[in-house]
């Protein structure tokens, strides 16, 4: 399973990197027709936006998966492997509560804007559709965690 999670990452880190080369050209192609033919791409800022929430939302799914995201660790580094594994399990449970309530927050909102049919003011995009990937990310993490808390559990886990 981990290695599919692992595969699954690796695909998301080339989109992520595709979507931001994206916005980045994208912000170039604005630059150049503002400055050059005083147009501007009507949307571009919104689309930039919305591919930094993907990135970041989505971006957080892979360094859940290395675990590489940002941590005290100071008490972890005097503490025995047997007492690593319950602090990591502590930390499993905790991300499990945190996330599942956010996932569950960000579906009701997003569910409501989906039934309002509500769209971005310029690029007419679905408001669901960022939203979305943002309860996406939650939903993921909460998943990740659960699946860490049951490696943990059969005694399989690593401490970090």
């Amino acid at each position: 399973m981990s290695s599919m999670i692992a595969r699954t990452c690796g695909v998301i880190k080339v989109a992520l990197a595709l979507l931001l080369i994206a916005a980045v050209l994208l912000n170039c192609a604005n630059i150049f027709s503002r400055y050059f033919f005083n147009e501007a791409y009507l949307g571009s800022d919104e689309l930039q936006v919305f591919a930094m929430v993907i990135i970041a939302f989505l971006g957080t799914l892979c360094v859940s998966n290395e675990q590489q995201h940002l941590r005290m660790d100071v008490l972890a580094h005097y503490l025995r492997p047997a007492q690593k594994r319950y602090l990591s399990i502590a930390e499993s449970l905790l991300t499990i509560i945190v996330c599942g309530i956010m996932a569950w927050a960000s579906f009701g909102f997003v569910q409501r804007l989906y039934n309002m049919n509500q769209h971005s003011g310029m690029a007419d995009i679905p408001m669901w559709i960022p939203h979305g990937t943002i309860t996406l990310a939650f939903v993921a993490i909460t998943l990740m965690a659960f699946l860490r808390l049951i490696e943990l559990s059969r005694n399989k886990g690593t401490s970090s």
